[in-house]
């Protein structure tokens, strides 16, 4: 489980210090604006902040102290422009876009500031953990031409990885969160109890995409096929599957880190044009007895939660 999307694989050795600066010019020259309490827009009038495309939080300007309250940054520059005629200087020129991005703005602010509600994330809807079963292990078994029953096993262990973005290591190695990992994987994917309970007991905590790829290689030994798979691979795989601004580097982010793969889940529930992402067809194909209409309304209701009062 990460904070901040900045400590996944595909941002980490990502240096934010020109950023951070030039956020603390505009804020004092009037280049930001606040899109709600939890997050603050880089604005075009902000012109020597470097472009970004993920939210920066709190645990990357801490020690700047550009926002009291542990509000987001999101760099609206994709999606705004400046009007005179307009009150704030701006107008948004794309409305879809400037909703997709508050939405991973606000999840992601309510994500670091609130650890205890990480498991209302998880709690949206069981679509979002099938989609995302679906997504990673078919890319692995698709490339690799394994067999159904090593096909089965890699969704479990994917299934496995998705539970604990939600939990930390303490939560999932305990028993009880042991026995509650096996229910939901059970429930999502339909395998049988022995096996899946074989296999959680035998995983590690998996923090990051690099200890997802040791934990299959681990559990498939004497698989050579299991051996070819790394990191890069899944992220440059996995990143095609969305378009627009940022797409690669969002979906990249979204293996790790829930408040970013949520937010592309319930826009591809919402949104005829991201259901031709290839993430959006998964939606589309898995949304029985209107699964993906109740996981938007669940999203609302996080969202209401985001925009709520501070709850520390």
């Amino acid at each position: 489980m990460i904070n901040s999307p900045w400590n996944s694989t595909a941002l980490r050795q990502y240096k934010l210090s020109g950023i951070l600066s030039e956020l603390a010019v505009a804020k004092a020259m009037g280049g930001l604006i606040s899109d709600g309490p939890t997050v603050v827009l880089v604005t075009p009038a902000a012109e020597k902040v470097p472009t970004f495309v993920l939210p920066i939080t709190s645990e990357e300007y801490a020690d700047r102290k550009l926002n009291d309250n542990g509000a987001v940054f999101m760099d609206a520059r994709s999606f705004m422009r400046r009007e005179a005629r307009s009150d704030t200087g701006f107008v948004v020129n794309n409305q879809m876009q400037a909703d997709f991005f508050n939405r991973i703005g606000e999840l992601t602010a309510l994500w670091v500031r609130d650890p205890g509600m990480r498991e209302d994330f998880l709690r949206t809807g069981d679509i979002a953990a099938q989609v995302y079963i679906s997504w990673v292990s078919s890319t692995i078994a698709n490339k690799l031409g394994v067999d159904l029953e090593v096909a089965r096993e890699i969704q479990i262990i994917t299934a496995l990885f998705y539970v604990q973005r939600f939990y930390s290591a303490e939560d999932c190695l305990s028993d009880r969160g042991k026995e509650k990992s096996v229910k939901l994987i059970q429930r999502w994917t339909r395998a049988p109890l022995p096996l899946i309970t074989g296999i959680v007991d035998d995983m590690p905590y998996m923090a990051l995409l690099e200890d997802f790829i040791k934990g299959l290689q681990a559990h498939f030994s004497n698989n050579t096929r299991i051996s070819q798979v790394n990191a890069g691979f899944l992220v440059m795989t996995l990143g095609r599957s969305w378009f627009g601004y940022g797409a690669q580097e969002i979906a990249a982010v979204a293996i790790e880190y829930p408040p970013a793969y949520l937010s592309l889940v319930e826009a591809a529930a919402n949104a005829k044009v991201w259901r031709k992402t290839h993430l959006g067809k998964l939606v589309e194909n898995l949304n029985q007895n209107r699964a993906a209409e109740a996981f938007a309304r669940s999203m609302e209701v996080l969202a209401g939660e985001a925009r709520g009062s501070d709850r520390r």
